[in-house]
């Protein structure tokens, strides 16, 4: 029995993942199903080969399940699994320097992805798995109970950003995960 991070009660604690299952498929070998992590220190590159995604005991059991709904979510909506989802691609357009990429969506349940996002980001601050930014309790906590009550956040407190990488050719980069970043925005139009 130890605190489940969620709803800080004593329970028995599942093997959670940080980042959702779904995120991993473009990851993994083809076989044995793994994948390669890569830390860089600034000081030295080192590697290993993982499996089944980086787990922690983090959550109970309610908890899990609490969180698997808006993961079965994103994964329809923003990977498309089954075809599923609902949400759909409306405008693209680049900015001004040819650098960045902008898709813009309708349909998307707000209440849904952004308790995922929500989610998916206070489990990499909470976990000792990711390295992340330092971000203070009192935003942890904002999100702890906004995720828990399932209540989501307002669109203006804490927005994320989902990203692709691409090279200077125009290849979508594909194969790994990023910490997340924190980033002040400012009043500048994309």
């Amino acid at each position: 029995m130890a605190q489940c991070k969620l709803c800080l009660q004593d329970r028995e604690l599942k093997r959670s993942h940080i980042v959702p299952e779904f995120m991993y498929l473009g990851i993994y070998d083809k076989t044995p199903r793994r994948f390669y992590e890569m830390k860089n220190s600034g000081k030295e590159i080192k590697s290993r080969i993982e499996q089944k995604g980086k787990r922690e005991y983090l959550l109970c059991e309610e908890c899990e399940s609490k969180l698997s709904k808006y993961e079965k979510y994103a994964d329809e909506n923003l990977y498309g699994k089954n075809q599923n989802g609902k949400a759909a691609l409306i405008k693209q357009s680049m900015t001004s320097d040819g650098r960045t990429f902008l898709y813009e969506f309708e349909r998307f349940e707000y209440h849904s992805m952004k308790l995922f996002l929500d989610s998916l980001l206070w489990r990499l601050l909470v976990s000792k798995s990711f390295p992340t930014p330092e971000y203070s309790p009192d935003l942890k906590e904002k999100l702890r109970l906004s995720i828990y009550d399932e209540i989501p956040l307002e669109e203006n407190e804490n927005p994320c950003l989902i990203q692709s990488v691409m090279t200077a050719s125009g290849k979508i980069l594909k194969g790994f995960i990023l910490s997340p970043i924190e980033k002040k925005v400012t009043n500048e139009q994309f």
